[in-house]
């Protein structure tokens, strides 16, 4: 009996170790920075679409929304050291919909080079129309939509990731921090002036 407890416990500390290797190596596809405020409107800025931690990946498609009332996508970029920076890479067309909110887009290396490790997928440029906020939106499998965000191997097949989503919102020239800060500024003197003039009466 002992014998049997001691071989399902270590049992159990092979399935924990394993199931802890393969947490550790999840990919991640995130929109960098994940909170942005810019303005006032209208005003244009790039976000960052990176992976982290990935392996063997030799080709990438980006499937992303944004609320098309408040944004408006200009273009879709490769920086210079984006992720097959050096290396030979086709690109799909970039198919950018303000209508609906859409960016569809995608790379693979040529011949196949596989990147490990973490970088930049490409840059998206944005405008930010009107004063209001917007989700930046990774389309994943799990969405059951027909096309999402796909990271493959040399034998096409997917490799998994967890998403995480950025948000942005376009405010007026003056963040609501600096408006806290003025207004602590406005009352801290408001309040010295009048212990002053309590004093002189």
């Amino acid at each position: 009996m002992r014998k049997f407890a001691i071989m399902a416990m270590t049992f159990l500390l092979i399935l924990t170790a394993l199931s802890s290797t393969v947490t550790a190596n999840t990919a991640v596809v995130k929109i960098v920075p994940a909170q942005i405020e810019v303005g006032p409107p209208p005003v244009t800025f790039l976000v960052n679409v990176t992976v982290e931690n990935v392996e063997l990946m030799v080709g990438y498609e980006i499937y992303l929304s944004f609320n098309a009332t408040t944004l408006q996508c200009n273009d879709v970029v490769l920086p210079s050291d984006f992720v097959y920076a050096g290396k030979g890479y086709l690109e799909t067309d970039k198919l950018i919909d303000n209508d609906n909110g859409i960016v569809h887009y995608g790379v693979a290396s040529f011949p196949f080079y596989k990147f490990n490790g973490s970088g930049i997928l490409c840059q998206l440029n944005f405008t930010g129309k009107i004063l209001d906020g917007s989700e930046i939106t990774i389309i994943t499998p799990e969405m059951g939509t027909t096309f999402y965000t796909q990271l493959l191997t040399e034998t096409a097949e997917e490799i998994p990731y967890t998403a995480e989503n950025g948000h942005v919102n376009i405010i007026p020239e003056f963040s609501s921090v600096l408006i806290i800060m003025s207004t602590l500024i406005t009352v801290t003197i408001a309040a010295g002036l009048s212990r002053k003039k309590l004093k002189l009466e």
